[in-house]
């Protein structure tokens, strides 16, 4: 690997720490709003345990859970790793 695209590299890293810090925070985002949502639906009286609202609080404790689960998996990549490897 020659110097300039060393130099690339390390922009990238740069770049790429402050996109995984956002993630990360964004993931914080969620997961608080997905507790949130938790709640609301364990906390729902038992007559509406079968609701409507209690199936949309179901489908958004999911979708939410999914995207959270994804951004784990980009934040835990170890693409500094790579990008050592890749730079040598």
């Amino acid at each position: 690997m020659n110097k300039d695209r060393r130099k690339q590299i390390e922009k990238i890293r740069q770049r790429l720490a402050v996109f995984l810090a956002t993630a990360e925070d964004i993931k914080s985002d969620l997961s608080i709003i997905r507790d949130d949502e938790q709640t609301y639906r364990d906390n729902l009286p038992e007559f509406l345990s079968d609701s409507e609202k209690a199936h949309a609080a179901d489908v958004a404790i999911g979708a939410l859970d999914q995207v959270i689960e994804a951004l784990d998996n980009v934040v835990d990549n170890p693409f500094d790793d790579q990008l050592t490897e890749a730079a040598a």
